[in-house]
């Protein structure tokens, strides 16, 4: 499950860009944890409560339509990633404790490849901590997100220019094409610019 909750819609509520990023950043969150036949995405407003009531002015850029159709970026899943690749070249591992804290919670639960990789900016050699981001390859696609600099200690967050000005460029292994909320895609390149907070979603050029 996704949420919107805490994204930039919550502080632009009439903004439509808005809340398409946030629900295409959940999207993209949702494709980097996703375990084959093993999760299943919902996407969720920014409260705790759900229906197919009308939206208000509070969850949704324009009050009066179905809520539990337009946090669904259908557009965007008719393009089909295909299974998640584990062999990618440099992949992170997955670290668990030893065997100190398994004896304090039980056993530990399996564990999977991810895939994740880490992603370098357009600058020579790889971002300071504070500017990384993280992809996982697809059969057909592609996942990146980038976090950014902390949100909890960052006045970033609330300056709206500030935030615009902090986009990164990031290089991707080829030639991609991002898909936008309405399904299209844009131009291939080997590389895309994202905002802290923010994730997309790449078809490989040519599928």
């Amino acid at each position: 499950m996704t949420t919107t909750r805490f994204g930039r819609s919550e502080r632009n509520t009439k903004n439509e860009q808005a809340w398409q990023q946030d629900i295409t950043t959940g999207l993209a969150l949702y494709y980097l944890f996703h375990i084959p036949k093993q999760t299943h995405y919902h996407s969720w407003n920014q409260t705790f409560y759900y229906s197919s009531n009308p939206t208000d002015n509070n969850n949704w850029y324009q009050s009066g339509a179905v809520k539990n159709q337009v946090y669904r970026p259908t557009n965007m899943l008719g393009h089909d990633l295909g299974e998640p690749m584990t062999d990618t070249v440099s992949s992170m591992d997955w670290l668990t404790q030893d065997g100190t804290e398994a004896k304090l919670v039980g056993e530990l639960f399996d564990t999977i490849d991810s895939g994740w990789f880490w992603l370098d900016s357009d600058e020579s050699g790889l971002w300071s901590e504070k500017y990384q981001a993280i992809g996982r390859q697809f059969e057909r696609g592609l996942v990146v997100y980038f976090a950014g600099e902390s949100r909890a200690d960052n006045e970033m967050w609330r300056d709206e220019e500030k935030w615009n000005k902090e986009s990164q460029t990031i290089l991707l292994p080829a030639q991609y094409q991002r898909v936008n909320w309405d399904g299209s895609l844009e131009t291939k390149s080997n590389q895309v610019a994202l905002r802290p907070y923010e994730g997309a979603v790449l078809i490989k050029a040519g599928e």
